[in-house]
């Protein structure tokens, strides 16, 4: 498993011990998005399949770095 921050790892730790994940993979996929007139496109970190059947897309960040997104 490949991760790029101390943040990454940490959540790959918790999914690991967490019972109710079944499986999870890194950058599953890329999304497409619109921001304004320009198509761009976004790489989840992780992917997270639940056993309650449900898949979660997460994007890992720092707090600090979430704030002043622009």
């Amino acid at each position: 498993m490949q991760y790029e921050s101390g943040c990454e790892l940490e959540f790959i730790r918790f999914l690991e011990t967490h019972a109710s994940v079944l499986y999870y993979w890194e950058q599953p996929k890329a999304i497409p998005y619109w921001r304004g007139k320009i198509k761009a496109k976004t790489y989840p970190d992780f992917a997270v399949y639940l056993r309650s059947r449900q898949l979660i897309l997460v994007e890992i960040k720092p707090l600090a770095e979430m704030l002043c997104h622009r």
